[in-house]
């Protein structure tokens, strides 16, 4: 049996797979605007994102707020666009790069959805769902 373990001193419990992708960022609070950010890794239970300080204001979402991060999936010819739509709770901001700053996400729902021709958008009723109780 293989087991990966985090380096000394890591605080994470999931193998963390870098992806580096785009992806849009909508708070639950109706008030905040859509971000679009780039995905910097993914795991089970987690992801991290940098999002432009320009858009984020760096007081934009703060450690405990909800968001819909939405991934588009590559496309295929024999199937509708898909999207990878995680909801989850900000848990860590920091900075990142010099215009650039990092939000770690802890993930509460997951799901790929389907929307036909169109790129996917903001899902609401993914948010809307109670989360998971965890055990510590």
């Amino acid at each position: 049996m293989l087991v990966v373990a985090p380096p000394d001193g890591d605080r994470r419990h999931e193998l963390r797979f870098k992806v580096e992708r785009p992806c849009r960022v909508y708070p639950a609070d109706a008030g905040l605007e859509k971000v679009d950010g780039v995905i910097e890794d993914i795991s089970r239970t987690g992801i991290r994102i940098f999002l432009p300080d320009s858009r984020t204001r760096r007081r934009w979402l703060k450690v405990g707020d909800a968001a819909l991060i939405v991934l588009d999936l590559p496309q295929s010819k024999k199937y509708a666009p898909r999207c990878l739509e995680c909801a989850g709770r900000v848990v860590r901001v920091g900075n990142a790069l010099a215009d650039w700053s990092s939000f770690a996400f802890e993930i509460e729902r997951v799901r790929v959805r389907s929307n036909g021709k169109r790129k996917c958008d903001k899902s609401v009723e993914l948010l809307e769902m109670n989360p998971v109780a965890r055990t510590q």
